[in-house]
């Protein structure tokens, strides 16, 4: 494909860290060591690595939510939420947190006590496309809440995300 000087594309960045949701302590699932760096053996790639350690056992009912909000000098601005059984979803490769589950090498329940190493975690954006466009581009905060099958919190995680335009000559717009 040719690219012209005006045509705009679209990338989307990530803050680099993952961080513990205002005034939660995170001590059942922890995974504040994640950040963005370059995949090896990928020239231009960036993924996302470093431990997830569980203290506790993931069993079946144990769900995830995943909520994203578009920061704005008016409020936060609700724009998508999914949510799911982690067991129920493990080899669903459409579940929003499947790049999660796959780079941890997980393929059954329970999912056990210990630290899993992630590394060069790729997200694929090909699905969001259609999606990005100049009223999309902004900063983003993604929360990931996990609750055990009582209701109860175990966790709850901020990723702060922005799209930004440019035209192929690589001016930022």
């Amino acid at each position: 494909m040719v690219c012209t000087t005006d045509e705009r594309r679209y990338n989307v960045d990530f803050s680099g860290s993952v961080d513990s949701c205002g005034g939660f302590d995170n001590n059942v699932i922890q995974c504040e060591t994640f950040e963005l760096a370059p995949v090896d053996g990928k020239d231009g790639e960036l993924g996302l690595q470093g431990d997830i350690e569980l203290s506790v056992e993931i069993e079946d009912g144990t769900m995830v939510k995943l909520e994203v909000w578009k920061i704005s000098d008016m409020g936060n601005e609700y724009m998508y939420r999914a949510q799911g059984d982690i067991c129920g979803s493990l080899k669903d490769e459409n579940a929003p947190w499947f790049p999660v589950v796959a780079a941890m090498n997980i393929s059954e329940c329970p999912i056990p006590v210990k630290s899993y190493a992630v590394k060069d975690m790729t997200l694929d954006l090909k699905e969001t496309k259609e999606m990005l466009t100049h009223d999309m581009c902004g900063d983003y905060m993604v929360m990931m809440m996990f609750t055990t099958k009582d209701n109860d919190d175990m966790s709850c995680h901020e990723i702060g995300v922005s799209i930004s335009e440019y035209t192929c000559d690589g001016d930022e717009k």
